[in-house]
């Protein structure tokens, strides 16, 4: 059943006002975020008009879904950095509403897709000029198509979404679209590694690594999970380890699973000091013979296939690595301040008689006085 004509028109006058309204906010974000913050304000006009993209079913198009989803985006972005105490769970929503409306505009955007066929199209940061050259090019072929290229911004918002929103289920359907681009930005690849890594897709997660390794995204990765007690060291993936030594696998299908794991009890026990023989001896007085306790410490936090712990001790790095049901392999690096840097390898499987007890190795790598020493230690936690 087709609408009368006068309505229509009204329809598509209202959403062109709706678009114009977000975009001119948008447009505020990006060039002076202090004035966007009565925008962002709840209840705000702004604010409404991209909530009622989720109320109005059908009769919103997929740019003016996709031009809320970003707005939310950004608006949780701008509260997180301008409030002291962010509402954790108003942000929340936020996302979850984005989250909605980016799947709605892609499933909308499905329905045809127009090949480049030579077409211009803007590929920067903006999302306001993003949407205009959407709209220039879809007004040329027609209203329902969508440009190929505006499609595969859609898919990368949804990525950045998914990987906000800590959700490794919706990280591995937001990842899949985004998996055979092969030119995209710095930003968008940093959140594809997040989300490979938690979803346990290796490889693709080391090819994204390696083309971030020296880049301000890599340095920012790194240091928020040192400063960080919930952030992960996507890093790890970058560092240097023996082909014996390989894991994680290939690929792996891990849980849809966010947990963290209270470590009870801490046992470790010096096998071993490599190096300079003075350093070494130095190292081993320093320790007792045998085994020494602690705990708790700080709890294992375990995301889809990744998981993040820190050693108990003096200057730790936070380790990082791959979680299975029966191993563990985390790897962690930590510049220090006398200089040099620690890497430290904890490699743990589940004990075959105790229960919630894992049980391995924990090779800590580190500069002397006299150069390099390499410890390695027995390790016993109680996971309870």
């Amino acid at each position: 059943m087709r609408l009368p004509l006068l309505l229509t028109v009204s329809i598509l006058s209202l959403q062109a006002d709706e678009s114009a309204v977000l975009r001119s906010s948008l447009a505020k974000f990006q060039a002076d975020p202090q004035a966007a913050l009565a925008d962002v304000e709840p209840g705000s006009p702004v604010e409404r008009t991209a909530m009622k993209m989720i109320l109005t079913g059908g009769s919103s198009t997929w740019r003016t879904r996709y031009l809320a989803a970003e707005w939310l985006l950004q608006a949780h972005l701008l509260r997180s950095r301008m409030e002291p105490v962010p509402a954790v769970t108003r942000e929340r929503q936020d996302l979850e509403q984005a989250w909605r409306l980016v799947s709605t505009a892609l499933a909308q955007s499905r329905r045809t897709i127009v090949p480049r066929g030579g077409a211009s199209f803007y590929r920067g940061a903006d999302p306001v000029k993003r949407s205009e050259a959407a709209q220039a090019l879809s007004n040329r072929v027609g209203q329902e198509h969508v440009p190929e290229e505006f499609t595969r911004t859609m898919n990368t918002l949804a990525l950045e979404i998914a990987v906000r929103l800590e959700d490794p289920s919706r990280m591995a359907e937001a990842l899949e679209p985004v998996l055979p681009l092969t030119d995209l930005r710095p930003r968008d690849k940093t959140f594809a590694l997040v989300a490979a890594t938690h979803c346990g897709r290796w490889d693709e997660a080391r090819a994204w690594c390696r083309d971030l390794v020296g880049t301000p995204s890599f340095k920012v990765l790194h240091d928020r999970a040192q400063e960080h007690a919930a952030s992960f060291d996507y890093t790890f993936l970058s560092l240097d380890v023996p082909a014996s030594a390989a894991w994680p696998p290939a690929a792996t299908t891990p849980p849809a699973v966010a947990a963290e794991l209270p470590v009870a009890e801490v046992r470790i026990r010096l096998l071993d000091v490599q190096g300079d023989a003075a350093s070494a001896a130095k190292i081993r007085e320093a320790y007792p013979v045998g085994w020494s306790a602690g705990g708790p410490t700080t709890p294992i936090l375990r995301r889809g296939a990744l998981a993040r712990w820190q050693v108990p001790g003096a200057h730790p790095p936070t380790l990082t690595g791959a979680c299975g049901p029966d191993r563990m392999r985390l790897l962690g690096y930590q510049d220090l301040p006398e200089g040099g840097r620690r890497l430290d390898t904890l490699d743990l499987r589940p004990d075959a008689t105790r229960s919630g007890t894992w049980v391995g190795t924990l090779q800590s790598d580190r500069p002397s006085e006299a150069g390099p020493v390499s410890l390695r230690f027995d390790v016993e936690l109680d996971l309870r």
